[in-house]
């Protein structure tokens, strides 16, 4: 109890001291405490007056690039291990285009530039992004100082600077994370969900623009979601090659939906070459509880054979199919089952057992002697 005492009275008197101590004195900050309490400083806490605001759609961008990603997306022959992401300033739409290296980004930039300038018929007057591949150019830094397009850079490590297009990389990545699982797709996919991801967020309200999307403020209208269907679901395209009129072939071909290219024209691929293509949305039907990507792997090769060899023929006694032929077995066994396939079953089994193994003409030698036989002329 005594020993609660003390420590109550020195803490009396400590505080007395503090109270009678004068901290306007200190006119410098403590150096020590510099150096080892600093931290960064809260983000909005002071309010400053931004550069250059926008008073319209495409006068201010957000510029940054996310990547590299683990695994390479292939498609149509090129190989994309990045993508580029534009914000408009005044809506918030954003703009995605996939690239190969860091050093393809300026190009992309121009054209989503020029796309948004054509658009909102507004000129680009200011431009914030990193200390990055984009800024560090001297291609960007010509082309801005032509256009007479404020350059605002941010301070190396400290991404907050640039959180406009920083927040729009995380929310990309979160809904092309979630529809990704959902369809079902291998790791090198991403790169079409990293693309619908962008469309849906664009058509997503949002708080910060009063319950509007940033499509609804970058077009001043309400935007039209009806186009839109399950990511990665299974969907019948019309075959686009010439037909007779006498074929009676399929005329629809199956493909996996990886979202719109347009309101009118679909984004599909084939499951079996990874090729994209682009047909018209009234053509198509959808299975949109059908994913082939959630088959599993081994399931859908057993598919596929059995749509490659769907017929199995049958001999007297065990069943023979093409696959159990192996290349030690004599060439004109397989003669005979293409000369089965020809005649039909029951006209094959009533002939004779030599012309089953041996469809070939048995032809006396010229010696006479009808043991040595002659297959097409020659011994």
């Amino acid at each position: 109890m005594k020993v609660l005492e003390r420590i109550v009275a020195s803490s009396r008197d400590l505080v007395d001291r503090l109270s009678d101590f004068d901290f306007q004195r200190m006119e410098e900050p403590c150096e020590a405490c510099a150096h080892g309490k600093f931290r960064h400083a809260k983000v909005g806490k002071v309010k400053r007056l931004v550069p250059v605001s926008s008073m319209g759609p495409g006068e201010k961008l957000h510029v940054d690039v996310a990547g590299p990603f683990k695994t390479e997306f292939y498609l149509n022959g090129r190989v994309y291990l990045y993508f580029l992401l534009v914000v408009d300033d005044f809506s918030r739409m954003t703009f995605v285009r996939l690239i190969e290296k860091k050093s393809h980004a300026l190009a992309d930039f121009i054209d989503i530039m020029a796309t948004i300038e054509l658009s909102t018929r507004n000129r680009l007057v200011a431009i914030r992004i990193d200390n990055g591949e984009i800024a560090s150019s001297n291609e960007f830094a010509k082309f801005c100082s032509t256009r007479g397009i404020t350059v605002e850079s941010i301070v190396p490590h400290n991404l907050h600077m640039d959180g406009t297009a920083e927040r729009a990389i995380g929310v990309v990545k979160t809904i092309a994370r979630v529809v990704h699982f959902r369809a079902k797709f291998p790791p090198e996919r991403w790169g079409f969900s990293i693309l619908l991801a962008n469309d849906l967020r664009n058509v997503r309200p949002s708080s910060t623009l009063d319950n509007a999307s940033p499509s609804q403020k970058y077009y001043r209208m309400t935007p039209e979601i009806s186009y839109f269907r399950v990511y990665g679901c299974r969907v019948l395209v019309p075959l686009l090659h010439n037909r007779s009129k006498a074929d009676l072939s399929t005329v629809m071909a199956d493909r996996v939906y990886v979202g719109p290219h347009s309101p009118s024209i679909i984004k599909c691929i084939d499951d079996k070459v990874g090729l994209l293509s682009y047909h018209r949305f009234d053509d198509c039907v959808f299975y949109e509880h059908q994913f082939p990507y959630s088959v599993q792997p081994g399931v859908q090769s057993e598919q596929r054979e059995s749509r490659e060899f769907p017929e199995e023929v049958h001999t007297e006694g065990a069943p023979v199919s093409e696959e159990s032929f192996s290349s030690e077995l004599d060439e004109s066994l397989r003669d005979s089952l293409e000369y089965r396939r020809q005649i039909g079953m029951d006209a094959f089994r009533s002939l004779p057992t030599a012309v089953m193994t041996r469809p070939r003409e048995l032809v006396q030698g010229e010696n006479g002697n009808e043991n040595s036989d002659y297959v097409d002329g020659k011994r």
